[in-house]
């Protein structure tokens, strides 16, 4: 079992690419199944500590998201829906 944000981790290359399941309830109004992104992490260790992050700032858009069924902007942020 991976802990913290390994369970995010996908290799890519010499990298990492983050990588989360959008729920299916909101899966109409983000316009995709997956959220995905690229991080420019060298190490492991970094690229963990940046999907944690991602992961914090897209749980915090899922519950807003549900909450207002309203679509999904998130000004000024790294995440891309």
């Amino acid at each position: 079992m991976q802990v913290g944000g390994g369970r995010y981790l996908v290799r890519q290359g010499a990298g990492y690419r983050f990588q989360m399941a959008v729920p299916q309830d909101i899966q109409a109004l983000v316009g995709k199944k997956v959220w995905r992104r690229y991080l420019s992490a060298e190490h492991k260790s970094e690229a963990e500590l940046m999907a944690l992050q991602m992961a914090s700032q897209l749980q915090r858009e899922i519950v807003r998201l549900r909450t207002s069924q309203s679509s999904p902007v998130m000004v000024g942020s790294n995440v891309d829906l």
